[in-house]
């Protein structure tokens, strides 16, 4: 009886594309993260979207902070998701902080206690992760949408406006990602 090796298999297994990279290397970005808390915000009333969510995650984090819960709310990752049936989206959140509940999460967005579906510990770093990469690179949602917002600049542009010093534009960051995901997405095609 004859047995296949695991260099055998590896020679027949097509190379990586450069979707399945991009999600790969997210993927082990946020295995090596701190995040302590999964949480999934499934909107019943509004709607979610990839023209919204920044704004709705940006100023979450810094309401939470301005709010002056007890405990921590210091960043945050999340990835959009296409619900099954296609006319609603829901989104993914790693959470960095502490004794951070779904009260205090949905009171920083402005939203309801049922729209947070559940907040729980994250006991496994790398299944975690694997769970909230699903869904980048495949069809319906460009690659996923993936955001990533940090406590002080979220804070800064909450109080002050997003325009710096610097005089950068409010949208420039978004812009960026925008043409890193689309230039992406049809390397692809």
């Amino acid at each position: 009886m004859n047995f296949l090796t695991e260099q055998e298999a590896n020679r027949w297994r097509l190379p990586k594309t450069p979707a399945e990279r991009y999600k790969e290397d997210i993927r082990n970005a946020l295995s090596g993260m701190d995040f302590n808390y999964y949480a999934v915000f499934r909107p019943k009333w509004s709607k979610v979207n990839t023209n919204n969510l920044d704004k709705i995650m940006q100023k979450a984090i810094a309401r939470y902070n301005i709010l002056d819960f007890k405990g921590s709310f210091d960043y945050l990752f999340y990835t959009l998701e296409q619900d099954r049936w296609h006319n609603s989206f829901h989104v993914n959140m790693l959470l960095k902080g502490e004794n951070i509940n779904r009260l205090q999460l949905a009171l920083s967005m402005k939203r309801r206690e049922e729209d947070i579906g559940y907040i729980e510990p994250i006991s496994s770093r790398d299944a975690v992760a694997n769970y909230v990469t699903k869904h980048i690179g495949k069809k319906g949602l460009s690659l996923g949408w993936v955001g990533y917002q940090v406590k002080d600049e979220a804070i800064h542009n909450e109080l002050f406006g997003v325009l710096d010093k610097d005089l950068k534009h409010p949208n420039e960051e978004k812009h960026l990602r925008l043409q890193i995901l689309k230039n992406i997405q049809f390397s692809l095609s």
